[in-house]
């Protein structure tokens, strides 16, 4: 029955991890100085969505967009200077995050 009881722990522990949002793994995060603007971009791994790709950023003076792509889904998002745009999408977690910025 020890077999069992690590079978219920784990399932808990998962039960637990959903509850809370799930946790996230297999992040993939990077920070660049771009275009004047701070750009923060990546993609993590979690229960559910499986996927979520994410693309931010700010520009101090300038109006400015960031973009995430991830299979077909999108999502842009337009920021005043000195806000962040903040775009975010989500698919399976076999698909490719593309990111983007643009400060017109």
């Amino acid at each position: 029955m020890k077999g069992s009881t690590i079978r219920t722990g784990a399932a808990i522990a998962a039960a637990t991890a959903i509850l809370a949002g799930g946790a996230a793994a297999g992040a993939q995060a990077a920070t660049a100085t771009v275009g004047g603007g701070t750009w923060s971009y990546g993609s993590y791994l979690q229960i559910w969505p499986p996927k979520t790709c994410y693309s931010d950023y700010k520009h101090n003076s300038a109006y400015h967009s960031s973009t995430a792509m991830i299979s077909r889904a999108y999502d842009t998002d337009y920021a005043n200077a000195g806000y962040w745009s903040r775009a975010s999408s989500w698919a399976g977690a076999a698909y490719t995050c593309y990111t983007y910025w643009n400060k017109p």
